[in-house]
């Protein structure tokens, strides 16, 4: 469809120029032959939209809904077109909300957001989608579609209850009773396993067990009659049912104690799922659709072992694990079921192991898709593997103290502010050697993330930082926090320039923290026990926990030892 253009190409910049970020962006967006606002999120806000104005119509087309999209980015195309030649005439660069209005108000007049939507060509822009997906889903493995699917009669050996006693019966006292942190789980579920499943039973929602003896449980388009809006604002269990190009289906299941913040808040988050990768997101980016099911109903207050249980269930009935471990926990190992059905998990780890360590519950991982013909697969294991190699790299501390010493690009994370303030987590915030280092957020949406360096500077023994990092009074003359400045800089996504801040931050104990990070920058020991310091969890030294030393350190922690170590000529 037609863009709107909104720079002069014979004011483009030479090719010998640094091209700036706006003028790539323009370049990428008018090429780019597709739709431009996602997909889900368009439609959840029509479904939204519509159910206020009627509840009688619950169901939309996908050829409807791509429709009404295709009207709407013409319409926004035209009002923002208008907009920027009334910027234009008013002699300003920046377009304001009066200038939008203004637009608005001359199309009504004129009739020509009625011409658009009269002139625009459905058909064209739906070809356009459909072959664009089709180059996009090449390399992706196909299955037959849902209209030539054959209904299999349901075989008794995988019924969602014979399942769960296989579950209780055979899985958890063979393979799931070897440590005490297991023990401590499903103890209870070995001692009686006949009241677990009574149990488990009650809380299966009676039309999944409807639909796997009608044969409709794997039938995607009837289980989308069953999807929910909104899921319980408690404990549970849910499953994502993701429908990808070339009519591949993709199942995940969770759970959570707060199933809707989980679903809504975390999965449906673009910024959660950039900072948490996994298989599961990788799948939901190019989803042509999503929708969730509630298969139990679970009670507040239910031991996490039954809960893993319950989340183990779901995962072997709707067959969401990966087919080596359906295979291995399948009854019969899965003898019967197609390779086609086994392979459309996007679970990775086993449900029985939340709330173990990767210790106690070894598991291969990303690893397991190092060969995988599926390419989403194969981009996930490169990804974690580099991922892998960053955080190895951010452990090395002489590569991170010199990296912090030049400014270098920060290869860390960066996640919300916490507390339970009035705007607390509204700043940015990442850790540096154990010290929480904020700043704003209106630094952060303007940078481009992966341009973001973070510099600490550190003043000359004696003096203080000019932009010291810790103000007020907390600190006293000999803190060694004094000598510290932490500049952040980053490119801005607006026009390709850098800008930079200076981090400012308050309290006590925040002093103390940042006196055992201007340690760790001048390479000093940081657990010699000297005063106003942050000591981190160390049980080899008998610390279970992270402690605070003021002018002596607390009881059960033996430093004099620690200095003769670093210090042979120290004297009791």
């Amino acid at each position: 469809m037609a863009r709107a253009v909104l720079f002069d190409p014979k004011k483009a910049p030479a090719p010998t120029e640094k091209i700036p970020r706006w003028f790539q962006e323009v370049r990428h967006y008018q090429i780019q032959p597709g739709l431009l606002l996602p997909r889900i999120v368009f439609m959840r806000l029509v479904r939204e939209i519509a159910m206020d104005i009627s509840s009688d119509v619950t169901r939309w087309q996908i050829s409807a809904l791509q429709a009404v999209q295709d009207v709407a980015e013409d319409y926004l195309v035209c009002v923002l077109e208008a907009a920027t030649l009334c910027t234009v005439n008013a002699k300003r660069d920046t377009l304001l909300p009066s200038d939008i209005e203004t637009a608005m108000g001359c199309g009504k007049k004129l009739g020509r957001w009625q011409q658009a939507v009269e002139a625009h060509d459905f058909k064209a822009s739906r070809a356009h989608m459909l072959e664009r997906h089709k180059k996009r889903a090449a390399d992706l493995p196909t299955t037959e579609p849902e209209s030539k699917q054959k209904k299999v009669t349901p075989d008794p050996q995988y019924h969602p209850h014979t399942i769960l006693e296989h579950v209780i019966r055979e899985i958890i006292p063979t393979r799931w009773m070897d440590s005490s942190s297991k023990r401590g789980l499903y103890q209870t579920v070995t001692t009686d396993p006949q009241d677990a499943i009574t149990k488990c039973k009650d809380m299966i929602a009676p039309w999944v067990v409807q639909y796997y003896e009608d044969g409709l449980l794997y039938d995607h388009e009837h289980l989308r009659e069953k999807a929910v809006s909104h899921l319980q604002f408690g404990p549970g269990l849910y499953i994502g049912i993701m429908r990808i190009p070339s009519s591949s289906w993709r199942r995940y299941v969770g759970q959570s104690i707060n199933c809707n913040h989980r679903v809504h808040h975390n999965h449906e988050s673009a910024t959660y799922r950039k900072s948490h990768p996994s298989l599961h997101y990788e799948y939901h980016e190019i989803a042509e659709e999503i929708f969730w099911l509630d298969p139990a109903f679970v009670p507040h207050f239910l031991p996490a072992g039954l809960l893993n249980i319950m989340e183990l269930w779901q995962a072997l009935v709707f067959r969401s694990l990966q087919e080596s471990d359906l295979k291995d926990m399948l009854p019969e190992g899965g003898r019967g079921i197609a390779d086609s059905e086994l392979g459309l998990g996007a679970n990775v780890r086993n449900p029985l192991a939340q709330g173990l360590t990767f210790r106690e519950s070894p598991d291969m991982g990303y690893y397991r898709f190092k060969n995988s013909p599926d390419p989403i697969k194969q981009a996930y294991f490169e990804k974690m593997r580099n991922r892998s190699t960053d955080i190895r790299w951010w452990s090395d501390r002489d590569a991170k103290r010199q990296s912090l010493l030049r400014g270098d690009i920060y290869r860390g994370t960066f996640g919300p502010s916490f507390g339970t303030l009035k705007g607390a987590g509204e700043d940015r915030m990442f850790t540096i050697h154990y010290a929480y280092i904020l700043f704003g957020t209106t630094f952060w949406r303007r940078w481009d993330e992966s341009t973001i360096r973070v510099k600490c500077e550190l003043a000359p023994e004696g003096e203080m930082h000019s932009h010291c990092v810790v103000r007020g009074c907390y600190f006293l003359v000999n803190d060694p926090a004094r000598r510290l400045g932490i500049r952040i800089s980053g490119i801005m996504k607006c026009n390709g320039e850098e800008s930079f801040c200076w981090v400012n931050m308050w309290g006590d104990q925040t002093t103390m923290r940042i006196n055992s990070l201007v340690d760790f920058l001048l390479d000093r020991p940081t657990d010699i026990g000297e005063p106003r310091r942050f000591l981190p969890r160390n049980i080899w030294v008998g610390r279970p926990k992270g402690i605070y030393t003021s002018k002596d350190l607390r009881d059960g922690y033996d430093y004099v030892s620690v200095l003769r170590k670093y210090d042979e000529s120290f004297e009791e």
